[in-house]
């Protein structure tokens, strides 16, 4: 008999004596046997024997082991036992297969199982935790038809590595043997009962995914050094897969970022701990180690023992031109919205997120509502946003109040991290939706911003980080010196015994300190087979370096990459390039016909394998796998190999892939597929596809966005056979969008150019919409006469065609370009004219402008019973709809209407609940008005104290706002307090800055002519006075009007 036999039988024979023994002196005294037993078994079958039943393979191993095994003998029937354990069994055996692992042997009380020793997936370490996590939940949940003495409870433990996979013993049987094998038997020894202890090898694979907390460093037998533990804890309820760093699975450290990430660690440290909002931008050339310092950083934070929300983001070239696609992809992550999802999928995916966040907050599902259609997940079915769909400008500052409160919310709960990466890409939407965010959550929010960008970032938006002082840490990474480029190539290359120093100084030399671009020339030397990795050690080849020539550039070492694969993996990285970033294994098979899905999948593996694109998780659209380039630059390289026909074809291709898989949600992907038509050559497709990405970007107030696609679709049909009527419309939505930026120059040319063009073609209706925007125009820049001229023009031919709507919204917008010139009988007219045909159409947006038009002029026509009724009704309308900012305004005008009565205590409540109004709404101008008001309101009611703080508190805000008009109306009303008050002189000082302020207007004479007379001041002395404030420096007479003050958020 052998020494593998009698330690085989020693061992069965120790299992029959457990119940005597026990589980913890038996699993001490079986370890070290069964290491010696594995290590006999892995002599015998040397790897080195040529067999087809061995293979050295990265494997996941878990042992298990139940303890309380023995006090169950001794109490129950041998047949109880038998059948309780048998049943437990069926249950825990049955979790390892349903996660994808092999059951090596069961051994008494325990089990040995694997992952990877059949078919590998890059997810086997997660999938060996989650089955030790579900198995330690179906052992508490076992209800035993017999009654246990005592709880039964399980050791768990995993660990991966390379192992050698054979045959054993006469049968022939197929197990794991070697170092990998032992270390987990070890851990499962080591692991307290009910838990799951894992190795650092292990948990390398699965950062980000399980909550764990570090243990004390573990003795193994064989190790030369103690081998780092880990219990995991839980899964995360929303996973941030951290992925390793290095070449052929050696895991490096980072080298010369440490005081950077110190930073990132403080800054940490006083957002989380010290509840301070913090905004962090990483920026770097590519390739500079930007992403490796937020790996670090994550791997860091993730051992600290304090909770956060994670929001994560990744802005990328093909969604630049998206409106709001950054902002979209933080919430898809949170809420985990799959692109494929069918819009009402994800509209209730987004509910239940917002919900289960602001649960304490009665409104939460109409943010939620008016936020996701800001995203673009069209919520305008929404009752919630009847009143809003006309009036994208309120329906955006809705969203961003909104969202405002919702992070100030997930804040108050818990502290939150931010990851965005690549921002040099986002959208502009979004980057302005980011800075009015950070700008308006308080400062004690415990938020911590991680912003990565290149540093164009600031050269094509230089507004980023501009308004958050005291909160915003740039952090610019340099290139290694050669002394940290030297350390880097060590690390990389540490299996190399006696590393060559010609090898070193080749790769840093030709580095230029950019890690990137070092870790790319030793793969491209491992790819030409300078340097042989192998299992243990790696080897050098001297004799190739000579042949070998190293490229000048990284885009040259990357293209020898690329020249190392083989046809169809260098095919498939091609394809993948046409589509973006972040790809799809069913979109290239769509796109690759010459293809069989074996070999585009078999491609795909290795490309991962050799690490030029990353496998991503969840994907974005069900059913397909995701990955993603390494580096953009590969992607680019990539690119560049291929032939302009070639490239057309797979762009079109692309084009038709993405229309269908995006379904119902395919205008969240008008801008990437408007560009794949126009990268495959077809114009017309790609000017349609612009088009409606244009409409949509109004109807979200991106207007930079939606000039940008009507320019753009433009251009793309200046071609003879272009749809004439196409081009049309184009060009009024591109006035539109010019006006609203207010370019009115530009909107004039487009509009005229419009109008002409249809009025050669006879298109009576085209022409009215053209000379409606070119009415707007002329309003805007204070052409009235001209306005009236081309609304009435504009009305006539809306009126030959019986267009309704049209003439409704042409009356409304003519009777306030006649109420500008004065002719208010005529513009009452036409006013009261909208307001019935929009109220027959149910046109609410134009009945509100109509409404509140007529009430104005009843006013100005000396009608005040009509004029209140007119406002009372804006009111109801406004309420019922949902249009709260047209409400806030209603409110301002009743309270106006009231002060000019001399009823200002009435005056005062309708100024509060304006004010309230706004402040639901986030109109901080609106807000800024209203509490100037209030304080006239105190000032005519002798609330001197309280005026002077509605004043100041408005009148600094309005400031801020560069709200001119308003600001000069509290600087005018903080002198009527002082005239009020009997400082007089002071007063007409304070006056004369005002008069003598650019904003100064009619108005601002009509309030003066109201509040200041009779005059307290002899004509020359009231002059002098005046003209004495007329030199006044505008900022101090400002700071002193305002002085000792409080702020807005003092007043609520």
């Amino acid at each position: 008999m052998d020494e593998i036999q009698k330690l085989s039988q020693a061992i069965a024979a120790l299992e029959t004596q457990r119940a005597t023994l026990g589980d913890d002196v038996l699993a001490a005294t079986l370890t070290p046997l069964r290491e010696r037993l594995a290590a006999l078994q892995m002599a015998a079958n040397p790897a080195s024997t040529p067999s087809t039943t061995q293979q050295r393979r990265m494997i996941s191993v878990v042992f298990a082991d139940i303890s309380g095994y023995t006090a169950m003998s001794e109490n129950l029937d041998a047949e109880d036992v038998r059948d309780t354990m048998n049943d437990l069994w069926q249950r825990l055996d049955a979790i390892i297969l349903a996660q994808g692992g092999k059951i090596d042997k069961h051994m008494g009380d325990g089990v040995m199982a694997l992952w990877g020793a059949g078919e590998a997936r890059e997810d086997d370490p997660e999938r060996a935790i989650s089955a030790a996590l579900q198995m330690q939940d179906a052992l508490a949940d076992f209800r035993p038809s017999v009654l246990l003495a005592k709880a039964l409870r399980m050791r768990i433990g995993v660990n991966t590595g390379a192992a050698l996979l054979g045959s054993i013993g006469t049968l022939g049987e197929i197990t794991a043997l070697g170092d990998t094998v032992n270390v987990a038997a070890r851990l499962e020894q080591a692991c307290p009962a009910g838990q799951v202890l894992i190795s650092s090898d292990t948990y390398r694979h699965v950062r980000g995914v399980f909550e764990v907390e570090a243990q004390p460093p573990l003795e193994a037998k064989g190790k030369s050094e103690p081998v780092q533990t880990f219990c995991v804890l839980a899964l995360k309820p929303r996973a941030f897969r951290l992925y390793t760093r290095g070449i052929e699975g050696v895991e490096t450290r980072m080298v010369g970022r440490d005081a950077q990430l110190a930073t990132l660690q403080d800054l940490f440290q006083i957002a989380f701990l010290h509840s301070s909002l913090q905004v962090v931008t990483l920026t770097g050339d590519a390739g500079i180690g930007k992403s490796r310092l937020m790996h670090e950083f994550n791997a860091w934070a993730e051992m600290q023992k304090v909770s956060w929300w994670v929001f994560k983001a990744r802005a990328s070239l093909t969604m630049q031109n998206t409106p709001y696609a950054l902002l979209r992809d933080i919430f898809s992550f949170r809420f985990e919205i799959q692109e494929s999802d069918p819009l009402a999928v994800a509209h209730e995916k987004l509910e239940a997120g917002f919900c289960e966040f602001m649960r304490n907050d009665a409104d939460a599902l109409r943010k939620a509502h008016v936020i996701g259609h800001l995203l673009g997940l069209n919520f305008s079915h929404s009752p919630h946003l009847q009143g809003l769909l006309d009036d994208p400008r309120q329906l955006r500052q809705l969203a961003l109040f909104y969202l405002t409160q919702f992070f100030n919310t997930v804040t108050l709960q818990s502290p939150a991290l931010m990851m965005l990466d690549d921002l040099q890409w986002a959208d502009n939407g979004s980057l302005d939706v980011l800075n009015y965010l950070f700008s308006n959550l308080p400062t004690a929010a415990p938020l911590m911003a991680l912003v990565v960008a290149r540093p164009t970032l600031f050269e094509s938006y230089p507004r980023w980080g501009a308004d958050l002082p005291g909160r915003h840490t740039v952090l610019n990474l340099k290139p290694l010196d050669k002394s940290e480029s030297r350390h880097l190539v060590g690390e990389l290359l540490c299996k190399v015994p006696d590393l060559p120093d010609a090898i070193r100084e080749l790769v840093v030399g030709g580095a230029e300190g950019n890690p990137f671009y070092l870790e790319e020339l030793i793969k491209m030397l491992i790819d030409q087979r300078v340097i042989q990795p192998g299992a243990e050690t790696w080897t050098v080849e001297s004799s190739r370096l000579a042949a070998v020539n190293i490229p000048s550039t990284l885009t040259e070492v990357l293209q020898a990459r690329l020249d190392s694969l083989t046809a169809t993996e260098r095919l498939v990285l091609q394809r993948a390039s046409v589509v973006g970033r972040v790809f799809w294994a069913q979109g290239l098979l769509a796109m690759s016909s010459d293809l069989a899905e074996a070999d585009l999948l078999n491609a795909l593996e290795s490309l991962r394998r050799k690490e030029l694109i990353f496998s991503r998780r969840p994907s974005a659209f069900a059913g397909t796998q995701e990955f993603t380039f390494k580096h953009s630059l590969l992607l680019e390289v990539a690119y560049e190999t291929l032939l302009k026909r070639q490239r057309a074809s797979l762009h079109m291709l692309a084009a038709t892939w993405l229309s269908r898989i995006s379904g119902e949600r395919r205008g969240e992907y008008l801008p990437q597929i408007a560009d794949h038509y126009e990268k495959g050559g077809d114009f017309t497709l790609a000017a349609e596809s612009l088009s409606q990405a244009a409409e949509r970007a109004l109807e979200l107030s991106a207007l930079a966005e939606a000039r940008n696609f009507f320019q753009r679709a433009l251009t793309l049909l200046d071609q003879p056979d272009r749809p004439v009527r196409d081009v049309i419309q184009m060009k009024i939505g591109l006035a539109d969008a010019c006006i609203q930026l207010g370019d009115y120059a530009q909107a004039q040319r487009h509009a005229e150019s419009a109008a002409a063009t249809a009025g050669d073609l006879q298109m009576d209706l085209l022409v009215a919409e053209a000379l409606v925007e070119l009415g707007q125009v002329a309003s805007y820049t204070g052409r009235y006469e001209d306005a009236r001229s081309y609304l009435v023009g504009a009305f006539f031919l809306a009126e030959q065609s019986n267009a309704r709507a049209s003439m409704a919204r042409v009356l409304a917008a003519l009777g306030s370009a006649e109420w500008r010139i004065g002719d208010l009988q005529s513009a009452y007219e036409h006013c009261l004219k909208a307001q019935q045909i929009a109220a027959e159409l149910g046109d609410n947006q134009t009945l509100l402008q109509a409404l509140n038009r007529l009430g104005v002029l009843s006013g100005a026509l000396g009608k005040p019973q009509e004029e209140a009724r007119y406002y009372q009704q804006v009111l109801d309308l406004a309420l019922s709809v949902g249009n709260r900012e047209r409400a806030a305004t209603a409110l301002n005008n009743l309270g106006a209407q009231a002060g000019e009565a001399n009823d200002w205590q009435r005056a005062r409540d309708y100024y509060q609940r304006a004010l309230d109004t706004s402040r639901e709404t986030g109109a901080r101008q609106g807000e800024a008005l209203h509490l100037i008001n209030l304080g006239l309101a105190c000032v005519k009611l002798g609330e001197f104290d309280q005026a002077r703080r509605y004043l100041a508190a408005g009148t600094r805000l309005a400031d801020k706002l560069g709200a001119h008009p308003v600001t000069v109306s509290g600087v005018t009303y903080f002198a009527l307090l002082e005239y009020t008050l009997g400082n007089v002189v002071a007063a007409m000082e304070t006056l004369g800055a005002a008069k003598n302020h650019p904003a100064w207007d009619s108005e601002s004479d009509r309030e003066l002519d109201v509040y200041f007379t009779p005059w307290k001041l002899p004509p020359d002395e009231l002059r002098q006075a005046l003209e004495r404030g007329a030199q006044l420096d505008w900022n101090s007479a400002l700071a002193q009007a305002t002085a000792a003050g409080p702020s807005t958020q003092e007043i609520l």
